[in-house]
């Protein structure tokens, strides 16, 4: 997506031309965030009304909102916000919260064509009431049946108006105390009057409300329309001096000037302030295929970012200032994880994202190696997939500059070569992409780039081969031989559906202690699924899965990011173990013996050099290294490992290798799911492939079939 440009407009919002004009198609990406957005914002100030016996005033609040959303959006988009957020308010609290969505909708909506066409406060609110005070009434006499009728409805009616009345007499005479305690009686007094005349107010309105209350909803409608006009006009302006036009945000456009040619002469790259690349000088001329090699850390990811114009701007030159970033014919940066950048819902939505072209789906995957339905959900596809569609929308916006990041990551050895060649046959593009492996044919140009002075490790920080943490003294749960069995074990994706997706079907698997267990696969294959079904994140479909009692399990997610949740990574590794820092637990056995496994764990993952940094900070490779040893530490029975190897370079993969042996021999299972057939630890117990959804048994050392 490209970087928002402020609009240096002055004019106000609703009068710019144009604005006012219709504007068909669907919902733009903006539009469903901005709705999205305010429907979140109404159900928590209604929610905070019930809690504050204030639902009037609050629901007033959101339709600031709602009148902020209806200036800059369309209609629909302030129909889907308000339907979103009473269909949450009816699960969260029943009809009343429905009610007061609505109408703060429809009151926001109001004030918000007000605030578009510049009305003034007569036409204002003359506008409201032909609009709004029906609307108001309406959702008051809508009641009045039930209410002469059923007495004991009536009476709960009541007492909730006399409740919000005693709530807010309560919340006024608690400040007006804050205010005597300090020798100002006179506001205390004051505020008790005010807290006093509400309740009388709704005294006076129970006892005539036939009568009163249509007349008490014309006042309230007057009120609200003035408000809405005063104070969502007030947000609105602030709004224009910070924010883009919302038409700006359709399709995009064309991009203007060259990403390329570009240059870094004697360039430090720096992440969040901290230098993370040696010096760099480099020059990428147009219709040049670069690939970027190096160890984890050395920056290859900041280096991408700079030339996409995400960071460290300035120290890129080129002839253009527009980088052009997710505009056609632009920069296409495609990231390493997948995930975050496939926004679409389903396949075809994520392609057509953002364009407005006419273009066939199935060819637009196959481009990339994928044959999917264009209806297929894209929470149901597997990293690879993914990793391939967010290629295919990049490509679909004929970039003149492609960044990609580990772009074949995720991908088996055969997927990996058709994305290689395929890149490889863009003439019109400029291709720079990092990569662990040695994939560059002989088109590209080969660079490789170290780690800053301050990352690099000696030998004697690493160990060298010297190094090995007795992981015997990391404790786990389980002393029993067999930890799981799975027995004829089937998953289907909606299963009982007609639209059902079987992906695993017979599959037997028991795993025991001291094992670890290799299982390698297409992508697409059903890996992840029988990796969540192991880590008893999933439930199969059919068959059954014993487990020991008392046995822990973990997965190491192949979108390593999504798992990290602490700010930097001694807090990360402090929580995934699970270390406490109270001190009245200081003399805790169970806390003692965690923090020995994280000191061991830490030494073992080679951690010490990255104590205090931030996870951001961190490459793709070193966040899994954080992730593991964790979870290590935490004593886990089995261990489950997604696709491991995604963003390790060579020496990260003989590490990890080495490790996982060093694992197993505490007393950790560990299973291995992967694409990689070239590579396995020194002592694998099982090597099984996953095929037309059966596990199936493959011969030590060999990387076919028995």
């Amino acid at each position: 997506m490209s970087a928002p440009t402020t609009s240096h407009d002055d004019t106000p919002h609703h009068e710019r031309e144009g604005l006012t004009g219709r504007r068909k198609g669907p919902l733009d990406a903006a539009e469903m965030a901005d709705a999205a957005l305010t429907a979140a914002m109404i159900v928590a100030l209604l929610a905070a009304g019930r809690v504050l016996a204030a639902g009037s005033m609050m629901q007033v609040v959101a339709s600031f909102v709602v009148a902020v959303l209806a200036a800059r959006r369309r209609t629909r988009t302030v129909v889907m916000a308000s339907t979103a957020a009473a269909c949450i308010a009816l699960i969260l609290g029943g009809l009343g919260p429905v009610s007061q969505a609505a109408l703060a909708g429809v009151f926001g909506w109001c004030g918000g064509q007000s605030l578009r066409r510049g009305w003034g406060r007569i036409r204002t609110v003359g506008f409201t009431l032909l609009i709004a005070w029906p609307a108001m009434a309406a959702s008051v006499l809508f009641f009045y049946p039930a209410i002469a009728i059923n007495r004991k409805l009536r009476d709960l009616v009541f007492e909730n108006v006399e409740n919000q009345a005693d709530g807010m007499a309560n919340i006024l005479a608690g400040i007006g105390s804050l205010f005597d305690a300090v020798g100002l009686g006179i506001v205390d007094r004051a505020l008790g009057s005010v807290g006093n005349g509400l309740q009388n107010l709704a005294g006076f309105l129970i006892d005539n409300w036939l009568l009163l209350i249509p007349a008490t909803e014309l006042v309230y409608s007057v009120i609200y329309a003035l408000l809405i006009r005063s104070v969502g006009g007030g947000i609105l302006r602030r709004l224009e001096r910070s924010l883009v036009d919302p038409l700006d945000l359709d399709v995009q456009p064309e991009a203007e000037g060259a990403p390329v040619p570009l240059a870094l002469n004697d360039v430090v790259l720096e992440r969040n302030g901290v230098p993370v690349t040696a010096p760099l000088t480099l020059e990428v001329q147009p219709g040049e295929h670069l690939v970027i090699e190096g160890p984890n850390g050395a920056g290859k990811s900041t280096l991408l970012d700079a030339m996409a114009g995400l960071d460290n701007v300035g120290r890129v030159d080129r002839p253009s200032d527009v980088v052009g970033l997710g505009h056609v014919g632009g920069t296409a940066r495609v990231g390493q994880r997948p995930e975050a950048q496939v926004i679409g819902t389903t396949v075809g939505e994520d392609l057509a994202w953002g364009l407005a072209d006419d273009f066939d789906v199935a060819a637009t995957l196959a481009d990339v190696g994928l044959v999917l339905p264009e209806d297929r959900p894209t929470s149901e596809l597997s990293g690879g997939e993914l990793q391939r569609l967010a290629l295919a929308s990049a490509l679909r916006r004929k970039p003149k500059l492609l960044l990609a990041d580990e772009v074949t990551s995720m991908l088996d050895p055969t997927e990996q070569a058709r994305i290689i060649e395929r890149l490889g046959a863009l003439a019109d593009a400029t291709i720079v992409r990092t990569t662990h492996r040695d994939d560059a044919v002989a088109s590209d140009r080969r660079i490789v780039i170290r780690r800053a002075a301050h990352n690099e490790a000696t030998d004697d920080e690493r160990g060298g081969d010297e190094r090995g943490a007795d992981l015997r003294t990391i404790r786990t749960n389980v002393g029993e031989h067999r930890l799981i069995r799975l027995r004829d074990v089937a998953y289907s994706h909606a299963a009982g559906k007609p639209w059902a997706l079987p992906v695993l079907h017979d599959v037997d698997l028991s795993i025991h202690r001291y094992e670890l267990v290799v299982i390698e696969g297409r992508n697409g294959s059903g890996k992840t699924t029988l990796a969540r079904i192991l880590a008893g994140l999933d439930t199969a479909t059919s068959g059954t899965v014993e487990r020991t009692s008392g046995v822990r399990r973990a997965l190491a997610h192949q979108h390593v990011r999504l798992q990290l949740l602490r700010a930097t990574v001694d807090e990360e590794l402090t929580s995934l173990a699970g270390v406490r820092t109270d001190r009245e637990l200081s003399g805790d056995a169970d806390q003692q013996a965690r923090t020995e496994n994280l000191e061991t764990a830490i030494n073992l993952f080679e951690l010490e050099r990255l104590s205090g940094r931030r996870i951001d900070e961190l490459s793709g490779g070193e966040q899994r290294r954080v992730l593991l040893a964790g979870l290590v530490a935490r004593g886990v029975s089995l261990l489950v490992l997604d696709e491991p190897l995604a963003g390790l370079d060579a020496e990260g993969r003989v590490d990890l290798a080495r490790t996982l042996d060093q694992v197993r021999l505490a007393g950790t299972s560990i299973v291995v799911v992967s694409h990689d057939v070239d590579w396995a630890p020194s002592h694998v117990s099982q090597h099984l492939r996953l095929e037309d959804g059966r596990l199936r048994s493959i011969a030590p050392g060999i990387g076919g079939p028995a």
